[in-house]
């Protein structure tokens, strides 16, 4: 079994297979504060794959495992350790290629990486920016 080692006490018990995917703002805030929102791709893509993910508490022991000292880090049955959200999401969505989640042709994997970039600098970077712009102004 994979461990997904974050900031998880503001995680939401959610359930794609059963379409109850429900994040709410009140949650999803202390997730931004706390660092875990990003985790989110990765356990979404072992959502969808089928993978059981360990979730457990960002402690000293975990930030070891990363080079930054900072959370999501995936530990994986073998015991490599993946850091970044974006590589643990990939590497969960190619465990798996019956699901075709990271695509199947060269084309599809470009696409999928098009989206997945779109939204680490398009979205994350202006949603990070506005938040710290907010926390300055006192808003």
């Amino acid at each position: 079994m994979h461990a997904l080692y974050c900031l998880n006490s503001f995680l939401p018990r959610w359930s794609l297979l059963h379409f109850s995917l429900c994040f709410y703002l009140p949650i999803l805030f202390p997730l931004f504060v706390a660092g875990n929102f990003r985790a989110f791709k990765a356990l979404i893509a072992a959502e969808y794959n089928g993978i059981e993910v360990n979730v457990a508490d960002f402690d000293e022991s975990a930030a070891a495992l990363s080079p930054l000292g900072k959370c999501p880090v995936l530990q994986t049955a073998n015991g490599d350790v993946l850091f970044e959200s974006n590589a643990i999401a990939r590497y969960i969505a190619k465990t798996r290629r019956d699901t075709e989640l990271s695509g199947v042709t060269f084309v599809d994997q470009a696409k999928v990486d098009s989206w997945v970039d779109f939204g680490a600098h398009e979205v994350e970077c202006e949603f990070c920016l506005a938040y710290k712009l907010a926390i300055s102004c006192d808003l």
